[in-house]
C-alpha cells in the first residue's frame, strides 16, 4: 500500500509502519509456559490470537520490543521471581533477554528484563510469542504499562510521484484555491498514518541549506492537533477545510533545514494519539513556502 499520490515521473520510497502492542503478565507462569498479553492495541494487519501478536504479510523488517518489570517486596526470599524471557518467531526462539532468574529474591525490590531486536528477515505471516524459561514466581507483580510487549512492522513501497506546478488544482486538497509548488530538494523519509501512530521525518538531500519549506498533506479524514505534536518549533500548522468534510494540512517551515541533513529537532510525531478510526489521506508531499 503507498500512502503517496501516483504519478509517473518520479519515483520515492516510503515507509509504512504498523504497531501492536500490549501489557504482559509472568505472575505463576510454569517453565517455557506462554507468556499472557492484555490490554492489546493493534494497527492495520496485526491480530492477537492467544497470547501471540501476528502480522498478515510481508513486511521488510520487524521492530520488538519487551520491558518487563517485577515488583515485590524486599525480604520474601521468593524463588524464581524474575524468569528469563524468550522472543520467539513462528515458534522458534530468535532473542532472549540478557538479565533475569533472580533465584533468592531477599534484597531487590524491583528487578527487569529487556528485549531490544530488529527481526529483519521475518518472512511472510510471522507470529511473535513470549515463553519463560523458568517457573515464575507467586506474588510478583507486572503491570501496565511498566511491562511491555510491541511489535512494528515496517513496509517500504516505492511511489511514482509527479510534482505540479502551482497553477495546477493537483496537490491542493480539490478545491484549487491554495496551489502547492512542490520541492525536489526535500525527501519524506517515512511517513505513519495509522490510527495510533501519525509521523513523519524529513532529508534535505541537497548541498545547499533549504530555508523556504512545507509539507503538506492533502485530503485527509482527520484533524491535527498542534499543541501535541513533537518539534512543533520547527513548523507553523494551517488546516483548510475542503468540500466534503475533508482537511488539507500544511506545515510551512520555520527553521533552515542544513544540507544533507535531517530536520532540526527531529520527526514530527503526535505520541499517544488515538483517530478512533483508521486515517486516511491523498498522501504526503513536500513543497516550498505555505503554498
Amino acid at each position: 500500500m503507498c500512502w503517496c499520490k501516483r504519478y509517473p515521473t518520479k519515483q520515492i520510497q516510503i515507509e509504512n509502519n504498523f504497531l501492536a502492542s500490549a501489557s504482559v503478565d509472568v505472575q505463576n507462569v510454569n517453565v517455557n509456559d506462554q507468556v499472557l498479553i492484555t490490554d492489546v492495541r493493534l494497527d492495520a494487519g496485526w491480530a492477537a490470537p492467544g497470547a501471540t501478536l501476528t502480522y498478515t504479510g510481508e513486511p521488510d523488517r520487524v521492530r520488538i520490543n519487551v520491558n518487563v518489570i517485577h515488583g515485590i517486596a524486599a525480604g520474601t526470599n521468593i524463588q524464581r521471581a524474575n524468569p528469563v524471557i524468550v522472543l520467539r518467531r513462528n515458534g522458534n526462539e530468535i532473542a532472549r533477554s540478557s538479565t533475569g532468574y533472580i533465584r533468592d529474591l531477599d534484597v531487590h525490590e524491583n528487578s527487569s528484563n529487556t528485549i531490544g531486536f530488529v527481526d529483519h528477515v521475518p518472512g511472510i505471516n510471522p507470529a511473535y510469542d513470549l515463553v519463560s524459561e523458568q517457573e515464575g514466581a507467586a506474588g510478583v507483580v507486572t503491570s501496565a504499562p511498566q511491562s511491555s510487549f510491541s511489535a512494528e512492522a515496517v513496509e517500504i513501497n516505492a511511489c511514482e510521484v509527479l510534482f505540479v506546478d502551482s497553477g495546477s488544482d493537483e496537490g491542493d486538497g480539490g478545491d484549487g484555491e491554495n496551489p502547492f509548488t512542490p520541492n525536489d530538494d526535500l525527501t519524506v523519509t517515512f511517513f505513519n498514518e495509522q490510527q495510533f501512530n501519525f509521523a513523519f521525518g524529513l532529508q534535505n538531500a541537497t548541498s545547499q541549506i533549504v530555508s523556504d519549506w512545507s509539507v503538506q498533506i492533502a485530503n485527509a479524514t482527520y484533524q491535527i492537533d498542534e499543541t501535541q505534536l513533537t518539534n512543533s518549533t520547527a513548523f507553523d500548522l494551517v488546516t483548510t477545510n475542503n468540500p466534503g468534510g475533508t482537511f488539507t494540512h500544511t506545515f510551512i517551515g520555520a527553521v533552515d533545514i542544513p544540507a544533507f541533513a535531517g530536520l532540526p529537532g527531529g520527526n514530527i510525531a503526535w505520541n499517544g494519539v488515538d483517530f478512533g478510526v483508521i486515517p486516511t489521506s491523498d498522501g504526503i508531499e513536500t513543497g516550498t513556502g505555505g503554498g
